[in-house]
Protein backbone atom coordinates (compact mmCIF):
# COMPACT_ATOMS: atom_id res chain seq x y z
CA UNK A 1 0.00 0.00 0.00
CA UNK A 2 2.77 2.43 0.87
CA UNK A 3 4.58 1.66 -2.37
CA UNK A 4 1.42 2.34 -4.43
CA UNK A 5 0.49 5.50 -2.51
CA UNK A 6 4.04 6.81 -2.28
CA UNK A 7 3.42 8.11 1.25
CA UNK A 8 6.89 7.72 2.74
CA UNK A 9 8.55 8.84 -0.51
CA UNK A 10 6.42 12.01 -0.58
CA UNK A 11 7.12 12.70 3.09
CA UNK A 12 10.87 12.18 2.62
CA UNK A 13 10.83 15.08 0.14
CA UNK A 14 9.59 17.34 2.96
CA UNK A 15 12.80 16.83 5.00
CA UNK A 16 16.27 18.28 4.57
CA UNK A 17 19.05 15.79 5.20
CA UNK A 18 22.21 17.61 6.30
CA UNK A 19 24.01 14.45 7.45
CA UNK A 20 27.34 13.46 5.95
CA UNK A 21 26.51 10.62 3.51
CA UNK A 22 29.57 8.59 4.56
CA UNK A 23 28.19 8.15 8.07
CA UNK A 24 24.53 7.58 7.16
CA UNK A 25 23.24 4.11 8.05
CA UNK A 26 19.49 4.82 7.87
CA UNK A 27 18.16 6.85 4.97
CA UNK A 28 15.16 9.14 5.34
CA UNK A 29 12.55 6.90 3.62
CA UNK A 30 13.68 4.01 5.82
CA UNK A 31 13.39 6.08 9.02
CA UNK A 32 9.94 7.33 8.07
CA UNK A 33 8.77 3.86 7.06
CA UNK A 34 10.00 2.43 10.36
CA UNK A 35 8.13 5.07 12.38
CA UNK A 36 4.92 5.01 10.34
CA UNK A 37 4.64 1.22 10.03
CA UNK A 38 5.13 0.66 13.77
CA UNK A 39 2.52 3.34 14.55
CA UNK A 40 0.09 1.45 12.30
CA UNK A 41 0.97 -1.76 14.16
CA UNK A 42 0.09 -0.13 17.50
CA UNK A 43 3.59 0.64 18.82
CA UNK A 44 3.22 4.29 19.83
CA UNK A 45 6.28 4.69 22.07
CA UNK A 46 9.77 5.23 20.75
CA UNK A 47 11.07 2.94 23.49
CA UNK A 48 9.41 0.03 21.66
CA UNK A 49 12.00 0.39 18.91
CA UNK A 50 14.73 -0.85 21.22
CA UNK A 51 13.46 -4.35 20.45
CA UNK A 52 11.61 -3.67 17.18
CA UNK A 53 14.86 -2.58 15.52
CA UNK A 54 15.88 -6.24 15.53
CA UNK A 55 12.73 -7.46 13.75
CA UNK A 56 13.78 -8.83 10.31
CA UNK A 57 10.24 -8.68 8.88
CA UNK A 58 9.92 -5.00 9.78
CA UNK A 59 13.37 -4.36 8.34
CA UNK A 60 12.33 -6.05 5.10
CA UNK A 61 9.17 -3.93 4.93
CA UNK A 62 11.25 -0.77 5.44
CA UNK A 63 13.43 -1.68 2.46
CA UNK A 64 16.58 -2.80 4.26
CA UNK A 65 18.88 -4.86 2.04
CA UNK A 66 20.31 -6.62 5.10
CA UNK A 67 17.19 -7.41 7.20
CA UNK A 68 19.17 -9.50 9.70
CA UNK A 69 21.74 -6.78 10.31
CA UNK A 70 24.64 -9.20 9.94
CA UNK A 71 26.76 -6.65 8.06
CA UNK A 72 26.45 -3.88 10.67
CA UNK A 73 29.84 -3.41 12.36
CA UNK A 74 28.68 -1.60 15.51
CA UNK A 75 25.20 -3.09 16.11
CA UNK A 76 25.11 -6.56 14.56
CA UNK A 77 21.62 -8.04 14.44
CA UNK A 78 19.93 -4.61 14.65
CA UNK A 79 19.20 -3.51 11.08
CA UNK A 80 16.82 -0.66 12.00
CA UNK A 81 17.26 2.67 13.75
CA UNK A 82 17.41 3.01 17.53
CA UNK A 83 14.89 5.10 19.53
CA UNK A 84 17.43 7.93 19.88
CA UNK A 85 17.79 8.21 16.09
CA UNK A 86 14.01 8.37 15.61
CA UNK A 87 13.79 10.96 18.38
CA UNK A 88 16.30 13.17 16.57
CA UNK A 89 14.22 12.80 13.42
CA UNK A 90 11.14 14.11 15.26
CA UNK A 91 12.93 16.86 17.20
CA UNK A 92 15.32 18.31 14.62
CA UNK A 93 13.12 21.39 14.07
CA UNK A 94 13.38 22.36 17.71
CA UNK A 95 17.10 21.92 18.32
CA UNK A 96 20.28 23.39 16.87
CA UNK A 97 22.97 20.80 17.56
CA UNK A 98 25.39 18.74 15.50
CA UNK A 99 23.16 15.69 16.09
CA UNK A 100 19.90 17.20 14.82
CA UNK A 101 20.31 17.46 11.06
CA UNK A 102 16.93 16.34 9.70
CA UNK A 103 14.65 19.42 9.79
CA UNK A 104 11.27 19.30 8.08
CA UNK A 105 8.81 21.82 6.63
CA UNK A 106 5.35 21.38 8.27
CA UNK A 107 3.59 23.04 5.32
CA UNK A 108 5.20 20.64 2.87
CA UNK A 109 4.13 17.67 5.01
CA UNK A 110 0.56 18.96 5.19
CA UNK A 111 0.18 19.26 1.40
CA UNK A 112 0.82 15.62 0.33
CA UNK A 113 -1.33 14.24 3.15
CA UNK A 114 -4.21 16.44 2.02
CA UNK A 115 -3.71 15.44 -1.62
CA UNK A 116 -3.72 11.76 -0.69
CA UNK A 117 -7.00 12.22 1.18
CA UNK A 118 -8.62 14.12 -1.71
CA UNK A 119 -7.53 11.34 -4.11
CA UNK A 120 -10.00 9.02 -2.35
CA UNK A 121 -12.95 11.11 -3.59
CA UNK A 122 -14.61 10.44 -6.97
CA UNK A 123 -13.33 12.86 -9.62
CA UNK A 124 -16.77 13.74 -10.97
CA UNK A 125 -18.52 14.34 -7.64
CA UNK A 126 -21.01 17.19 -7.99
CA UNK A 127 -21.55 17.68 -4.24
CA UNK A 128 -19.14 17.20 -1.34
CA UNK A 129 -20.27 17.37 2.29
CA UNK A 130 -17.46 18.17 4.74
CA UNK A 131 -18.19 17.31 8.38
CA UNK A 132 -16.20 19.27 10.95
CA UNK A 133 -15.73 17.88 14.43
CA UNK A 134 -13.71 18.74 17.52
CA UNK A 135 -13.22 15.67 19.69
CA UNK A 136 -11.77 15.86 23.17
CA UNK A 137 -8.96 13.38 23.88
CA UNK A 138 -8.37 12.89 27.59
CA UNK A 139 -4.78 13.08 28.80
CA UNK A 140 -3.33 10.75 31.40
CA UNK A 141 -0.23 12.68 32.39
CA UNK A 142 1.34 16.13 32.43
CA UNK A 143 1.52 16.55 28.65
CA UNK A 144 2.67 19.89 27.27
CA UNK A 145 -0.23 22.21 26.41
CA UNK A 146 -2.85 20.33 28.43
CA UNK A 147 -5.93 22.33 29.35
CA UNK A 148 -9.02 21.62 31.46
CA UNK A 149 -12.26 21.36 29.49
CA UNK A 150 -15.51 21.65 31.45
CA UNK A 151 -17.53 19.63 28.91
CA UNK A 152 -15.27 16.58 29.29
CA UNK A 153 -14.57 17.39 32.96
CA UNK A 154 -10.92 16.52 32.43
CA UNK A 155 -7.64 17.68 30.91
CA UNK A 156 -7.79 17.13 27.15
CA UNK A 157 -6.42 17.95 23.74
CA UNK A 158 -9.07 19.14 21.29
CA UNK A 159 -8.05 18.10 17.74
CA UNK A 160 -9.89 19.41 14.69
CA UNK A 161 -11.17 16.76 12.26
CA UNK A 162 -12.75 17.04 8.81
CA UNK A 163 -14.40 14.06 7.12
CA UNK A 164 -16.08 13.52 3.78
CA UNK A 165 -18.21 10.45 4.42
CA UNK A 166 -15.79 8.03 6.07
CA UNK A 167 -12.69 9.60 4.48
CA UNK A 168 -10.56 11.65 6.91
CA UNK A 169 -9.21 14.74 5.13
CA UNK A 170 -7.93 16.74 8.09
CA UNK A 171 -6.63 15.90 11.58
CA UNK A 172 -5.03 18.83 13.38
CA UNK A 173 -3.71 18.49 16.92
CA UNK A 174 -4.78 21.43 19.12
CA UNK A 175 -4.87 22.21 22.82
CA UNK A 176 -8.22 22.77 24.52
CA UNK A 177 -7.39 26.38 25.39
CA UNK A 178 -9.49 27.50 22.40
CA UNK A 179 -13.01 26.80 21.15
CA UNK A 180 -14.02 24.12 18.66
CA UNK A 181 -13.86 26.52 15.70
CA UNK A 182 -10.31 27.76 16.37
CA UNK A 183 -8.38 27.49 13.08
CA UNK A 184 -11.33 25.92 11.23
CA UNK A 185 -11.57 28.69 8.62
CA UNK A 186 -7.86 28.37 7.76
CA UNK A 187 -8.26 24.59 7.49
CA UNK A 188 -11.30 24.99 5.22
CA UNK A 189 -9.34 27.27 2.92
CA UNK A 190 -6.79 24.51 2.30
CA UNK A 191 -9.47 21.84 2.13
CA UNK A 192 -11.50 23.84 -0.39
CA UNK A 193 -8.51 24.29 -2.69
CA UNK A 194 -7.69 20.56 -2.57
CA UNK A 195 -11.32 19.52 -3.16
CA UNK A 196 -11.76 21.86 -6.13
CA UNK A 197 -8.50 20.70 -7.62
CA UNK A 198 -9.72 17.11 -7.39
CA UNK A 199 -13.37 17.57 -8.44
CA UNK A 200 -13.17 20.82 -10.47
CA UNK A 201 -16.68 22.28 -9.83
CA UNK A 202 -18.25 20.60 -6.79
CA UNK A 203 -20.87 22.13 -4.54
CA UNK A 204 -19.21 22.09 -1.11
CA UNK A 205 -21.37 21.96 2.02
CA UNK A 206 -19.79 22.31 5.47
CA UNK A 207 -21.59 20.78 8.45
CA UNK A 208 -20.82 21.18 12.12
CA UNK A 209 -22.37 21.51 15.57
CA UNK A 210 -22.94 24.78 17.42
CA UNK A 211 -19.25 25.01 18.38
CA UNK A 212 -18.50 25.95 14.75
CA UNK A 213 -21.25 28.58 14.49
CA UNK A 214 -18.89 31.58 14.57
CA UNK A 215 -18.67 34.69 12.41
CA UNK A 216 -15.21 33.91 11.02
CA UNK A 217 -16.25 30.53 9.63
CA UNK A 218 -19.58 31.68 8.19
CA UNK A 219 -18.08 34.80 6.61
CA UNK A 220 -15.34 32.73 4.97
CA UNK A 221 -17.89 30.31 3.50
CA UNK A 222 -20.03 33.16 2.16
CA UNK A 223 -17.03 34.87 0.58
CA UNK A 224 -15.77 31.68 -1.12
CA UNK A 225 -18.99 30.17 -2.45
CA UNK A 226 -19.15 27.40 0.15
CA UNK A 227 -22.45 26.40 1.76
CA UNK A 228 -22.70 25.74 5.49
CA UNK A 229 -25.22 24.08 7.79
CA UNK A 230 -24.26 24.67 11.43
CA UNK A 231 -25.92 23.99 14.74
CA UNK A 232 -27.20 26.98 16.67
CA UNK A 233 -27.34 27.04 20.45
CA UNK A 234 -30.73 27.67 22.07
CA UNK A 235 -31.52 31.04 23.60
CA UNK A 236 -34.63 33.00 24.63
CA UNK A 237 -34.89 34.86 21.29
CA UNK A 238 -34.83 31.65 19.25
CA UNK A 239 -37.38 29.98 21.54
CA UNK A 240 -39.69 32.98 21.20
CA UNK A 241 -39.49 32.82 17.40
CA UNK A 242 -40.39 29.11 17.57
CA UNK A 243 -43.37 29.61 19.90
CA UNK A 244 -46.05 29.08 17.22
CA UNK A 245 -44.35 26.01 15.76
CA UNK A 246 -43.98 24.48 19.23
CA UNK A 247 -47.66 25.11 19.93
CA UNK A 248 -48.64 23.35 16.68
CA UNK A 249 -46.32 20.42 17.52
CA UNK A 250 -47.86 20.10 21.01
CA UNK A 251 -51.36 20.05 19.52
CA UNK A 252 -50.43 17.32 17.03
CA UNK A 253 -48.76 15.33 19.79
CA UNK A 254 -51.91 15.51 21.92
CA UNK A 255 -54.01 14.25 19.00
CA UNK A 256 -51.72 11.47 17.80
CA UNK A 257 -49.74 10.47 20.91
CA UNK A 258 -46.53 10.07 18.87
CA UNK A 259 -43.45 12.26 18.56
CA UNK A 260 -44.23 15.22 16.30
CA UNK A 261 -41.98 17.66 14.46
CA UNK A 262 -42.83 21.03 12.94
CA UNK A 263 -40.24 23.03 10.99
CA UNK A 264 -40.06 26.78 10.59
CA UNK A 265 -37.49 29.29 9.40
CA UNK A 266 -36.72 32.95 9.99
CA UNK A 267 -33.91 35.51 9.82
CA UNK A 268 -31.75 35.70 12.90
CA UNK A 269 -28.82 37.87 14.00
CA UNK A 270 -26.93 38.01 17.27
CA UNK A 271 -26.51 41.29 19.09
CA UNK A 272 -22.72 41.59 18.71
CA UNK A 273 -20.94 38.57 17.24
CA UNK A 274 -22.58 38.32 13.78
CA UNK A 275 -22.07 40.88 11.05
CA UNK A 276 -25.43 40.34 9.32
CA UNK A 277 -28.77 38.48 9.60
CA UNK A 278 -28.72 34.87 8.43
CA UNK A 279 -31.24 32.15 7.63
CA UNK A 280 -32.11 30.07 10.69
CA UNK A 281 -34.19 26.88 10.66
CA UNK A 282 -35.95 25.55 13.74
CA UNK A 283 -37.22 22.05 14.47
CA UNK A 284 -40.03 22.15 17.02
CA UNK A 285 -40.18 18.57 18.31
CA UNK A 286 -42.53 17.30 21.00
CA UNK A 287 -42.41 13.75 22.32
CA UNK A 288 -43.39 11.85 25.44
CA UNK A 289 -40.26 13.25 27.11
CA UNK A 290 -41.37 16.86 26.43
CA UNK A 291 -40.29 19.69 24.13
CA UNK A 292 -37.04 19.32 22.18
CA UNK A 293 -36.51 22.42 19.98
CA UNK A 294 -33.34 22.43 17.85
CA UNK A 295 -31.86 25.16 15.65
CA UNK A 296 -29.37 25.56 12.81
CA UNK A 297 -28.12 28.38 10.60
CA UNK A 298 -27.40 27.94 6.91
CA UNK A 299 -26.80 29.80 3.65
CA UNK A 300 -28.30 26.98 1.57
CA UNK A 301 -30.93 28.35 -0.85
CA UNK A 302 -34.54 28.01 0.27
Amino acid sequence: MDWSLGLTRRLADCFDDARHPVFVEHFLPELLAQRIYTEALGYEDLNDHQSLRRDPLLATACGKEDPLGTERPFHPGAPLAAPATLNRLARSNNKQTRCHKLPHDPQKIEAPLLRLGARCLPKHASEIVVDLDAMGHRLHGLQEGRHFNAYYDDYVYLPLYAFVGDIPLWAQLRTAAHGAAHGAAAALEKLGAALRQRCKTPRIIVRGDSGFCVEELMSWCEAHGVYYCLGLGKNSVLLEKTHSALAAARARHCLTGVATRVFTEFEYETVRSWSRPRRAIAKAEVSAQGDNPRFLVTNLPA
